[in-house]
């Protein structure tokens, strides 16, 4: 007799308001990744530096470390990319284990004239390139880091 009722009294709400459980569902779910973007926004800002530097500077050096490797050891065309990383299991490892790697051959790729002058190479068509040609990739990814978006 003297129960309390209230949690009883928001089910009911909740459920009248949604109508289906499915609903009810998928905003809990949505809720959720809220919830978790939030909680990690928060510990990216509000989290005490001295945790998380050396462990970050830990990574960068790992990753140079990796991308020295790749440096050394894969394939590079005239322009400096990376375009046969699939010739062994090796080398695909190597550039997958880097980041300046991914850059080269996403720059490379994105440069309509550096593609063109690569399928006029396989074609056979063009055998010679200029110091200047081979900084062609060198010079559209300056111009690519001065734009602001």
């Amino acid at each position: 007799m003297y129960r309390h009722k209230s949690v009883g009294q928001i089910k009911d709400f909740v459920f009248r308001l949604s109508r289906t459980e499915g609903v009810m569902r998928g905003f809990n779910f949505f809720l959720g990744i809220g919830v978790l973007n939030v909680l990690i926004w928060a510990n990216k800002v509000y989290f005490e530096p001295k945790f998380g530097v050396p462990k970050k500077e830990a990574a960068k050096k790992e990753l140079e470390e990796k991308d020295r490797i790749a440096k050394e050891t894969l394939f590079f065309n005239r322009f400096g990319a990376p375009t046969r990383p699939h010739k062994s299991l090796d080398d695909l490892l190597v550039f997958l284990a880097g980041s300046w790697t991914y850059d080269q051959l996403a720059d490379f790729i994105s440069y309509n004239n550096a593609m063109d002058i690569n399928m006029d190479q396989q074609k056979g068509l063009d055998s010679w390139m200029s110091e200047e040609d081979r900084r062609m990739l060198e010079r559209y990814q300056a111009q690519q880091k001065k734009k602001s978006h």
